[in-house]
């Protein structure tokens, strides 16, 4: 092999490298993204009940919306159990996740178009977080549409799949 050659291939090699790194950070992100988003649609859907939550010198509350609940409540279940498939690394995670993802996004622009047609009480608070989530779930669907999205979140799924393949082929050879 010619020094040129050799030196082409540690290229190539650092370059894959440095890819895998920048789509291992972005999923961990991701991952933290989605249990973010979780929790906030499961404290917004504990607000709406009415519940005044003390944090500190506040009180955190808002409108009592009962069909926020309802909305807030599911697309909180759908985003955990898609925080928990990313985080576990389970095979059905992307599936979870677009699917949590994609009903929060029509949730939110539903309530947006709810409070716009005056159907339901306006909040600043209220107003606001409509206003960033809708972004961050539509981006949210296009990144995982790309090669690279799709690519950073199912690694994960494979290499546990593999791992745990492993785990039980050296707990048959132990017996």
């Amino acid at each position: 092999m010619s020094q040129g050659t050799r030196t082409q291939s540690r290229s190539l090699i650092e370059t894959l490298r440095r890819r895998r790194m920048s789509n291992q950070v972005m999923a961990t992100a991701f991952r933290a993204l989605v249990v973010l988003e979780a929790l906030s649609f499961l404290i917004f859907a504990v607000l709406h009940l009415g519940v005044r939550i003390p944090v500190g010198f506040a009180v955190v509350s808002t409108d009592r919306i009962e069909d926020a609940v309802i909305a807030e409540g599911l697309s909180g279940a759908l985003l955990s159990l898609s925080a928990y498939a990313l985080v576990r690394g389970r095979g059905w995670a992307l599936r979870a996740t677009v699917i949590g993802q994609a009903f929060s996004l029509v949730a939110v622009l539903v309530g947006i178009a709810a409070i716009a047609a005056g159907l339901g009480p306006s909040s600043v608070a209220n107003d606001v977080y409509h206003r960033v989530m809708a972004p961050v779930f539509a981006l949210s669907l296009v990144w995982m549409a790309t090669p690279a999205g799709r690519a950073a979140l199912q690694a994960r799924a494979v290499g546990r799949r593999n791992t745990g393949a492993r785990r039980d082929q050296g707990i048959r050879m132990i017996r």
